[in-house]
């Protein structure tokens, strides 16, 4: 079978949020052949240094970071030694200047290009996000182009080592510019970048937003000392931002439309015309390829239904949400594993195994979708208690001094299974705002276990 865009293999491709253990061995060693053939989903990178790193068969960006799609593979082959330094939040010596040597490299080289963006910073962030159009909706398939992925998660990687090398140079400002327009990039990938965004995609987007936001915006922030006037402006306007980005529920109908295109159009089709999914329909008499595609899109629809009624009733409450996604992947797995019966039944074999094979556990995409929301938040609110402090106000020793200084009422920890608020004590020097993260336990603000959206020093006077 092959795989040509993120429908046919982002449905097969699990995306590391299926538990293997409600699979039978045969079916594990499908899985492990269809990871092998999504070599081809991640294009390796050319060779030659000078050439241009982004795959050619891949769909251009169409949002404002087309202006940085021409990076070479020279220009990225760096980035591997220090991708780990971006997120960490302590670093040494060497490591800092690893870092910052690197982002000054990219700097140099792609000087007008940054400074082109960071100087239409305002007028990019004017620009909202797009949602498919019903025509969209209505040509999406497994033929859909896609982005390049893998060049998609590096360039977030190269311009966070730029902002990291603009900070050491004391440019506070541009660096934290140049930090939350690589946020929106990522919000803008969530949202398809024009397209009809799928879970994989949505799942690149969230990737880039935390690699941009995550240890770096709030440290930026506190460095650079702006007014109080800043500090305003900027919090309102990510608040703002924050709430211009699709929705797991809207992903999710995303997945649905596409899908149910590829079996309407591409799967059950005359098994006089090959298509990719020949070997599967085979199975059914052709004189019952009509009864099978209404069992089949029967299933699907059901299974998005299901999942519609879970995202909204409990898109407040991960851990049970992930219980009622458990038991449905499990019940699906087992559905679609060969059986006796099932030869004598190819209309339901047929379907189940597809609904099998598409259709992964998420909620720990889930998971990842809240924990990513966190850290814009914690910055928005981070951003409100320092104009606080340059006002005059000390720095809060309570959740609700906090919540008084920044005149808002805090989202909860929706990782707390107790529906409990977020975690604002302090720690060490610092006082420190955290969630329990989605081992739903608080592990002190542990910055390996915990969501930490912000820390500030308990002495901080904002001068």
């Amino acid at each position: 079978m092959k795989f040509k865009s993120s429908v046919d293999r982002g449905r097969f491709f699990n995306y590391g949020f299926v538990s293997m253990r409600y699979f039978s061995p045969s079916f594990i060693i499908l899985l492990m052949a269809v990871v092998l053939a999504l070599n081809l989903y991640f294009p390796v990178f050319a060779n030659a240094g000078d050439a241009p790193a982004y795959a050619k068969n891949r769909l251009p960006y169409k949002n404002f970071m087309k202006s940085m799609q021409h990076l070479t593979s020279e220009d990225l082959s760096g980035i591997d030694k220090v991708a780990n330094f971006i997120s960490k939040a302590d670093l040494s010596v060497d490591e800092l200047r690893q870092l910052t040597d690197y982002g000054k490299k990219i700097y140099d080289k792609y000087k007008t290009e940054i400074d082109e963006l960071i100087k239409n910073y305002d007028k990019i962030l004017d620009i909202g996000n797009t949602l498919p159009s019903e025509a969209q909706y209505a040509a999406a398939g497994s033929s859909s182009p896609v982005i390049d992925f893998r060049y998609t998660r590096s360039i977030t990687r190269v311009l966070a080592a730029v902002s990291r090398w603009l900070e050491s140079e004391k440019r506070y400002e541009e660096a934290l510019k140049l930090t939350t327009l690589t946020w929106r990039f990522g919000q803008m990938i969530q949202n398809g970048d024009g397209e009809v965004s799928t879970l994989i995609s949505a799942m690149i987007g969230i990737a880039v937003k935390n690699i941009s936001i995550q240890q770096n915006m709030c440290r930026i922030l506190i460095a650079g000392n702006f007014d109080a006037e800043f500090y305003q402006n900027y919090s309102s306007r990510l608040l703002k931002l924050r709430d211009d980005e699709m929705d797991m529920s809207q992903i999710m109908y995303c997945e649905r439309r596409s899908f149910l295109n590829v079996l309407e159009y591409e799967v059950f089709v005359k098994s006089n015309i090959k298509t990719d999914y020949s070997e599967i329909v085979n199975k059914i008499p052709a004189d019952r390829l009509a009864e099978g595609k209404k069992y089949s899109i029967d299933i699907f629809n059901a299974y998005y239904d299901s999942v519609s009624v879970y995202l909204t009733k409990y898109k407040d409450e991960p851990y049970i949400l992930r219980t009622h996604l458990e038991k449905m992947s499990k019940e699906i797995a087992e559905r679609g594993q060969p059986s006796l019966w099932k030869l004598l039944s190819p209309i339901k074999s047929v379907g189940d195994i597809l609904l099998a094979i598409a259709m992964p556990n998420f909620s720990r995409a889930y998971e990842q979708f809240l924990r990513s929301n966190y850290y814009s938040y914690g910055a928005a609110v981070f951003a409100k208690t320092l104009a606080g402090v340059k006002n005059g106000a000390a720095v809060p020793e309570s959740l609700e001094a906090l919540e008084k200084l920044c005149g808002i009422k805090l989202i909860a920890d929706y990782f707390n299974k107790n529906k409990g608020p977020l975690v604002y004590k302090k720690i060490g020097d610092d006082f420190v705002l955290y969630s329990y993260s989605i081992d739903y336990h608080d592990d002190n603000a542990d910055s390996d276990k915990d969501i930490i959206l912000f820390k500030i020093p308990a002495g901080h006077k904002g001068e």
